[in-house]
């Protein structure tokens, strides 16, 4: 029986589920949280080796960064005109916008 360190459940296939806050095989990674708790600022989902993949619109270790969001109310105005670097959250256009 696999130990989900109190983090988990599985059920009796074996198929087991971490906690919100927890990932891994055996739920051993911490998700980083915010001060209120919320797993990656509540902008995204914890990833297989305990980090964040941040939601849309979002950016930063924690998801903690906004996006630009441009006239057309789209994130960098759409992914045909540019993308959120997850780094920066700086927009990276497209060729052919600026």
């Amino acid at each position: 029986s696999l130990s989900l360190q109190g983090h988990g459940t599985c059920d009796a296939d074996s198929h087991c589920l971490c906690d919100v806050s927890h990932s891994g095989v055996d739920c051993g990674y911490v998700c980083p949280a915010d001060a209120s708790g919320d797993v990656c600022s509540g902008n995204g989902r914890c990833t297989m080796g305990g980090g964040c993949q941040c939601d849309e619109g979002y950016w930063g270790t924690h998801c903690e960064g906004t996006c630009p969001v441009g006239v057309n109310g789209k994130v960098c105005s759409g992914q045909s005109q540019g993308v959120c670097s997850p780094n920066s959250g700086d927009c990276v256009c497209a060729t052919g916008f600026t």
